[in-house]
């Protein structure tokens, strides 16, 4: 029984041995720096390294947007600031026109081993009619590498983990559900004045809008025309031609 005891204790010694040393072993490999959206999924549930910003389904009057846009570091965290920096060099956006310049360099906060990067875009009158593209590239420096710059998403497909490209537009294209006979012709002026009229989401109306709703947005969107024709004041669309809805709607 002695000797049962005694087995039993020498077990138990070397297996909290065991954890006290495993307890010791700490990160040894690189202190790689990424975007996080690479490695984990957004509320979509998929994983991007880019970004489509579509000023055109913004708020009225909407001047700017401020993207919060998440790193993240391998290893423990450490008890001071680290500094990393981006760069925007591949960027075909305009540093103080199309958004506001980067500070040199951004911080990741003592003890934290995820932060935030805060990024201001401006709406400018140039994406009326093109996009832009500004480019976040995370480099390396005495703090971080960036050793892992893609990760696999399947099918021999990769994203970039290191590189964020974040595309601006006001561009406005005809939609795939925009029904000439309820609409008439397409124009940005008529489809805006729709929405700001009925309160109807722009970004629906641009995707996927239900039949029934058509017919009803059509209707609030002639009458008003029709009632300001009344008055006096004849609303004209982007092409200087008077504006009206489709024949079904005016039953022309």
């Amino acid at each position: 029984m002695k000797a049962i005891h005694c087995i039993m204790g020498a077990v138990m010694l070397y297996a909290l041995t065991a954890c006290q040393k495993e307890a010791l072993k700490t990160w040894s490999g690189t202190n790689d720096i990424y975007f996080e959206n690479s490695v984990v999924p957004d509320i979509s549930k998929k994983l991007k390294d880019s970004l489509n910003v579509l000023f055109i389904f913004a708020p009225p009057g909407t001047t700017d947007s401020v993207l919060k846009i998440t790193v993240k570091a391998m290893g423990a965290p450490v008890d001071h600031d680290r500094a990393f920096s981006v760069s925007t060099s591949q960027s075909t956006a305009v540093a103080g026109k199309h958004y506001d310049a980067l500070p040199d360099s951004f911080v990741l906060r003592a003890n934290r081993i995820v932060d935030t990067i805060r990024v201001r875009l401006r709406r400018t009158p140039d994406m009326l009619t093109d996009t832009v593209s500004l480019i976040l590239q995370l480099k390396p420096n005495d703090y971080f590498t960036t050793n892992m710059t893609r990760v696999s998403v399947g099918n021999n497909t990769y994203i970039s983990s290191t590189i964020f490209r974040i595309r601006m537009t006001d561009v406005l294209s005809k939609p795939n559900f925009w029904f000439a006979a309820v609409f008439g012709d397409f124009s940005r002026k008529k489809f805006l004045l729709v929405c700001q009229l009925t309160g109807y989401d722009p970004y629906k109306l641009a995707n996927e809008v239900p039949i029934a709703d058509t017919y009803y947005l059509g209707k609030v969107t002639q009458r008003y025309l029709d009632e300001q024709a009344k008055a006096g004041n004849v609303v004209l669309d982007d092409n200087g031609s008077v504006m009206t809805m489709g024949t079904a709607i005016t039953g022309g």
